[in-house]
């Protein structure tokens, strides 16, 4: 336990994160072995790889299961299916709302 109160691993997986997110860098400290990390302010790039690596693929599986929920629609009785499908197109237009917020 460290003085944030949370186990070195769960620390280390935070890290990871924030790094592969480019939240934070590698600072170089004169005679120290350590690796030093400090935040980058800069929060467009946080928010472009965010956006790329985390919600882009998300919009994506979410459009492949629009279109599956579309296909197994199919095997619905005509009153089943006309509620399925107002259901579904919400989801789209929901989708299509997020997807043109993302540059």
């Amino acid at each position: 336990m460290n003085w944030l109160g949370i186990s070195l691993g769960t620390a280390s997986q935070g890290l990871r994160l924030l790094r592969s997110f480019g939240a934070v860098k590698v600072a170089y400290v004169p005679g120290n072995r350590r690796d030093h990390y400090v935040a980058d302010l800069d929060l467009s790039n946080f928010a472009a790889v965010f956006l790329k690596e985390e919600l882009r693929p998300r919009m994506n599986r979410a459009l492949e299961r629009i279109k599956r929920m579309e296909e197994l629609s199919a095997v619905m009785t005509p009153q089943e299916r006309k509620s399925a499908h107002a259901k579904i197109e919400r989801l789209r237009h929901w989708l299509e709302k997020g997807q043109k917020m993302i540059p």
